[in-house]
């Protein structure tokens, strides 16, 4: 019999054994292997039981799920009632596309009852988003997926065209939303003014038009009269390549007729390349309004003077959205009037010039969101950032603010957030834009451990996301969570979701420390690295990247 006491007293070290200690152990060994084989042939015998068992299982729930779904209840439901269930599964923050993977196309291939409903319901075919195939070089031909045929770009042209056609028809008499974009590529080409063409038939039920055209695509748009488009509402153009023709006249947007219809309330315009002062809009009806200019031009389209005046005659605002290029800057006023816009819900801005006086005569006192994202090229001191000045006239009623990094350091925000009482979300978002910090700059970082202890001083905030730039530990992060959530101060509402986004390894797993946080709702993603994540001065710079297992996987830039 083999003493075993003094092998027990080696387990989990790092000794070895001799040759006769080696030959003890596995005599020993002998029996439990024995006990082993025993129980592993009865874990086989059992597993193999449980299959016949599954089997059998399988086979009886197939035949009875036949008759099953014979009185199933859906196949009982009413026509009205599937109705209001297919207009539910449309997208809600878009127009439905022509894939045959979402709704409305989708609840044609269940079954001919559902097909026939779908087919019958105006209101699922009112909206669409329509692609113009691209022009430019194809690296990876198309191909049809059925017969292997090369796919011509005018058989896909004259395909999405019938489809068009075919879903107006199916939209009956209701008011038509249509979506179309024509990408930025050479050559150009006149499918997006085909395009145009076949939906400008029906342009008497437009009600919400948005594309995005080459100029040169929109000239026959730019010509339809007022009278053609009596349910327009929502009208927004943005130029995916701009013009340089000869002809300058075909290029002169304020003078396009469809601009002066009635009914518009919603307007957004992106690289029109024309100054919007004077344009033939009824100002005082728009509720939403957004603009944009090209943030590389170096001359000013529309001018923040314009603008002033624009957003003076815009009282009924209700959502606004503004980029601001960095050649909307010349030679402006130093005092701007008050811009009061009392009903403005929602404002997001891109500034990329940072005019402090511009930004103190806009009060929008019903502002509940901004967004407000910068370069951070020409950060001023907090007192007088052209950031701060914005929050005095609109933080007042806040409840959620989106910013960028770099338009504020930790000492501002002590000064910032007290201008914004009733703060519930905060959003730390990226910027492709923020020129990075170079590694002899000592300036300590902006959202860092101190910035957290500041965030204890927005009693209202339920909602922190940091997709950028989180400097702050671990450690420092707990303890902000764990203090809004201790009910010690009674100002301090807990948090309901927090999201940060690190580029650092991880220290500590905080998840484990919160679970009683988390029990009582808390939502907490914390995002970080691999180890051999390729930061500052990482190890492994210079070594060819692992390839991907996944074919469609493509490596894009961060800018």
């Amino acid at each position: 019999m083999v003493d075993m006491e003094k092998f027990d007293l080696l387990i989990d070290t790092n000794y070895v054994p001799t040759d006769e200690e080696v030959l003890q152990i596995q005599e020993y060994l002998s029996e439990p292997l024995q006990d082993l084989k025993s129980i592993e042939d009865k874990v086989t015998a059992a597993e193999l039981h449980l299959q016949n068992l599954r089997r059998e299982q399988a086979k009886l729930v197939q035949g009875i799920d036949k008759y099953r779904r014979l009185i199933s209840p859906v196949r009982r439901l009413p026509a009205d009632i599937l109705r209001e269930i297919f207009l539910s599964c449309l997208p809600e923050d878009r127009n439905p596309t022509m894939s045959c993977d979402e709704a409305p196309m989708l609840l044609t291939r269940i079954c001919s009852v559902w097909r026939s409903i779908a087919m019958s319901t105006p209101r699922l075919w009112a909206a669409l988003h329509i692609p113009v195939p691209k022009s430019g070089p194809v690296f990876e031909a198309s191909y049809d997926p059925t017969t292997g045929a090369r796919r011509l770009i005018t058989s896909v042209v004259d395909a999405r065209l019938e489809a068009v056609v075919g879903w107006m028809q199916r939209s009956g008499t209701l008011p038509l939303s249509f979506s179309l974009a024509e990408i930025d590529v050479y050559p150009p080409t006149n499918h997006a003014k085909t395009f145009l063409k076949c939906i400008a038939e029906q342009r008497s039920r437009w009600k919400n038009i948005a594309l995005v055209c080459a100029g040169s695509s929109l000239t026959d748009f730019r010509k339809i009269p007022p009278s053609d488009v009596p349910l327009l509402q929502l009208l927004s153009i943005r130029v995916s390549r701009p013009e340089f023709a000869a002809n300058t006249e075909e290029l002169k947007w304020k003078d396009s007729p469809i601009f002066s219809a009635a009914g518009i309330t919603s307007l957004s315009l992106c690289f029109l390349d024309t100054p919007l002062f004077g344009f033939p809009f009824s100002w005082s009806q728009l509720t939403h309004f957004g603009l944009e200019a090209d943030r590389w031009n170096t001359t000013a389209d529309t001018s923040v003077d314009d603008l002033t005046s624009i957003l003076e005659n815009c009282p009924n605002l209700v959502s606004c959205q503004l980029r601001l290029g960095h050649g909307s800057n010349p030679q402006h006023r130093v005092v701007f009037p008050p811009i009061s816009l009392p009903r403005l819900e929602s404002m997001k801005i891109y500034d990329a010039v940072q005019i402090p006086t511009f930004f103190a005569a806009i009060l929008a006192p019903s502002l509940r969101k901004l967004e407000y994202l910068a370069d951070g090229r020409a950060r001023a001191a907090p007192n007088s950032s052209a950031f701060s000045r914005l929050l005095a006239g609109v933080g007042g009623n806040l409840e959620e603010l989106i910013v960028t990094i770099g338009i504020f350091e930790t000492d501002d925000a002590a000064e910032l957030f007290p201008l914004c009482p009733a703060l519930r979300t905060l959003v730390i978002a990226s910027t492709p834009l923020v020129p990075p910090t170079s590694h002899s700059d000592d300036k300590p970082a902006t959202i860092s451990s101190s910035f957290l202890k500041v965030l204890n001083c927005v009693p209202n905030l339920e909602k922190f996301e940091c997709h950028t730039e989180a400097n702050f530990s671990d450690e420092a992060l707990l303890e902000f969570i764990l203090r809004k959530h201790s009910g010690k101060d009674l100002a301090l509402k807990p948090l309901k979701s927090v999201y940060v986004l690190f580029k650092r390894c991880q220290t500590i797993d905080i998840i484990p420390l919160l679970e009683d946080q988390i029990a009582n709702g808390l939502s907490l993603t914390l995002k970080y690295p691999p180890r051999t994540y390729r930061g500052p001065f990482s190890p492994y710079e210079g070594l060819p990247p692992a390839l991907k297992a996944d074919p469609y996987f493509y490596l894009q830039s961060p800018y």
